[in-house]
């Protein structure tokens, strides 16, 4: 896809995003020309934070007292259980001792424990130590994401929550004294503009936030009381705010996450560390803090979701306007009502998509992203998001999930924070609903958890993190996923793979004729030219079933063109979901139907005799069966198919979170027909299994 190409894209979906982008491009291009780090400046800095010292670069803060402020550490600790507080030393343990990981990869650490900052541990590419500016990011086999992830310094604040909660006081010093050794080798190794830390915005903004934790977490700290570490630590702070606001990511036809994770970092540095000093080009707190709410408003939809085209990024959107509402909680500022309200219902959004577990469905990419990193959580796992929501709104909609998935309350919010949660009646499981305007279809009941892609692509319909996943659904029974989407596993570092994981095949929905949905382009991986239409035409909910139908028009580009639909009919009393797919059009065509499958537990076997009288009772069940369905490894799961529908079980490539990669399972049925056709099959269960499974809880750090 042209350069030309994807322009054409954005004036067709979002001609707005064109006025003014010119004299947006020229503005970044002279900020950025005309940003320089002064040496000598620099230096100057330091020795001004020196001699204010930690006490006078936070004095303002303790009026206003954030979650990481000591003033806070009796309430913080209070309100932390046992369990939350071993998680918190489980991970400052590991760092001390050198296990660092990013994206489920261990990251090399020398003899003193501290990472090599500029590498990616799987391909052994380390980018050189020049100036940023002129770094190529895009290597062959390499992938800056993975040294980016441990330049955002998630370990050190680690580190300092292990000093708060740790009862020894020689282990509490050796966790304060790594994250000063942690932070002072990054400044070292990685200076003001030079190396691959300082080709990003988004990553130097979310690095500056962790830093001014840091700062404040360990503040009290005799370790860390001195004027060397204010002075560098200030100067460093100064440095990502100027760079920050010199390359801050507006300069796009459709800004996205990138821009807001920039903002955030303008507006919540001075404010954690209000004796820094200002760098003089950079916007007003009053600027900035409505630049976000103009961001909040551009970039989720009114039914809450993110614009992304992502439930995974939804997550990161979702932690970063949390993270600049947190900054402003403390401090008495009162964000406008439709702010508020668009936020909550950012909660409420991803409250709705989730199992009754929490765990989220990977339809869109899914890069593991955080900008709220105070536990480790899986890259699917949303049940935290919930009870935070339901503290911070007031909120008993959302007011679910277990002891385990408030830790963020815990340390954010503290004992207030839980006291307003155990005020609050427990919430009920929320309903099938349409979000018409981020394009997800969610089906609820009976054990049974739907949710179907069917909208515009991300980012207002030019692509983003979308995928070509139209029709395409996951479906999770008693809370644990059953049939599943492929997943990411990686941007740069595999353009073909990426391409794979993106592509119409990878997905639960059908190709036609070898031909995409939509076309793919090599070079713009975050491109997607065109429109599928896909939409959902009717959901129904009734007390024991729901219906949805939905459709897209991706093939009526075609010289024969073909419309595809799809409906879901649920069964919530006998546990059965039906799935009938329509072609409408003329002529011979070649069709792939597929299923991804969780695990490698599926086997074919015969259809038991008494699933043949269920599959039949159910609401548009069938009759008329294959002999062979699938067993799906859960007691009294199968996937049962029409006569004629006879599916082949084989293996495939499933990526659960970005940069992992293993073996999944998927159906497949090809075959050459003459359209108008269509096909059914169903995926039955026992509905007092599922919810006994749904009572699990998902894995947390320290669990087997």
């Amino acid at each position: 896809m042209a350069p030309w190409q994807h322009l054409s894209a954005v004036a067709r979906h979002r001609p707005s995003a064109l006025l003014g982008l010119p004299w947006r491009k020229v503005r970044a291009r002279l900020r950025r020309r005309g940003h320089r780090f002064e040496p000598g400046a620099l230096r100057a800095i330091e020795q001004r934070c020196a001699e204010a010292g930690v006490g006078g670069l936070l004095d303002a803060a303790r009026r206003a007292p954030f979650w990481c402020n000591p003033t806070r550490r009796q309430d913080t600790l209070q309100a932390l259980s046992p369990a939350m507080k071993a998680r918190a030393m489980g991970r400052a343990r590991d760092v001390l001792a050198g296990r660092v990981s990013a994206f489920g990869t261990a990251i090399p650490c020398d003899a003193r424990g501290l990472p090599g900052w500029n590498l990616d541990p799987v391909s052994g590419h380390r980018w050189p130590r020049r100036a940023g500016s002129q770094l190529a990011l895009a290597v062959h086999g390499a992938d800056v994401k993975f040294p980016w992830a441990v330049g955002r310094l998630d370990e050190a604040l680690w580190l300092a929550m292990g000093a708060w909660v740790a009862d020894d006081a020689s282990e509490a010093s050796a966790f304060a004294r790594r994250a000063r050794a942690w932070v002072e080798d990054f400044l070292v190794e990685n200076p003001p503009g030079v190396g691959v830390q300082w080709t990003c915005a988004m990553e130097v903004a979310l690095r500056a936030v962790n830093l001014a934790q840091v700062l404040h977490l360990l503040s009290d700290r005799p370790e860390l009381s001195d004027r060397a570490w204010a002075g560098r630590l200030g100067a460093a702070l100064h440095a990502h705010l100027s760079f920050v606001g010199a390359h801050l990511e507006d300069d796009q036809a459709i800004p996205n996450n990138h821009l807001v994770a920039g903002l955030v970092g303008l507006h919540a540095v001075p404010a954690l560390v209000p004796g820094l000093e200002r760098p003089v080009e950079l916007p007003s707190e009053q600027a900035v803090r409505a630049r976000l709410a103009t961001e909040l408003e551009r970039q989720v939809h009114p039914d809450g979701l993110s614009f992304e085209g992502s439930v995974p990024y939804h997550r990161l959107s979702l932690e970063l306007f949390t993270l600049a509402y947190l900054v402003d909680l403390p401090r008495g500022i009162a964000w406008p009502v439709a702010a508020r309200e668009r936020l909550s219902q950012m909660f409420v959004a991803a409250r709705t998509v989730c199992s009754e577990r929490g765990l989220a469905p990977q339809l869109g990419d899914n890069d593991s992203g955080r900008a709220l990193p105070l536990s480790l959580r899986e890259p699917l796992d949303f049940a935290y998001l919930a009870p935070l929501g339901a503290a911070l709104f007031d909120a008993p909609v959302l007011n679910a999930h277990g002891e385990d998935a408030r830790d963020e309350v815990a340390w954010l919010l503290g004992t207030g924070g839980l006291k307003a949660l155990a005020a609050m009646p427990e919430a009920r499981a929320p309903r099938s609903r349409s979000f018409s305007h981020g394009g997800l279809h969610v089906l609820t009941g009976g054990g049974a958890h739907l949710v179907v892609s069917a909208g515009h692509q991300g980012q207002g319909g030019v692509g983003g993190h979308s995928h070509l996943d139209k029709l395409s659904f996951e479906l999770h029974l008693g809370g644990a996923p059953m049939i599943v989407d492929s997943g990411t596993a990686t941007y740069t570092r595999s353009p073909g793979l990426r391409n794979r994981m993106r592509a119409t095949a990878a997905h639960n929905t059908l190709s036609l004729d070898g031909e995409e949905q939509l076309p793919l382009s090599r070079e713009r991986l975050f491109a997607l030219a065109g429109d599928a239409r896909a939409q959902a035409e009717l959901l129904v909910s009734g007390r024991t079933v729901e219906r949805l139908s939905v459709r897209h028009d991706g093939y009526r580009r075609l010289r024969a063109p073909v419309r595809v639909r799809r409906s879901f009919v649920l069964d919530k009393r006998e546990g059965a979901l039906c799935v009938e797919d329509v072609l409408e059009g003329r002529g011979l065509h070649g069709i792939c139907w597929r299923l991804q499958l969780a695990g490698l537990t599926a086997r074919l076997e015969p259809v038991p005799a008494p699933l043949l009288a269920r599959a039949a009772r159910a609401a548009g069940g069938l009759e008329r069966l294959e002999p062979r369905g699938v067993r799906l490894g859960r007691e009294g799961a199968w996937l049962l198919f029409e006569e004629g529908l006879r599916p082949m079980l084989g293996g495939a490539l499933h990526s659960p979170g970005y940069g992992l990669t293993g073996a999944g399972m998927r159906l497949t049925f090809g075959a050459q027909v003459v359209l108008p056709r269509r096909w059914r099959w169903m995926a039955v269960w026992d509905v007092g299994a599922s919810a006994s499974m749904g009572r699990g809880a998902l894995g947390r750090e320290g669990d087997a």
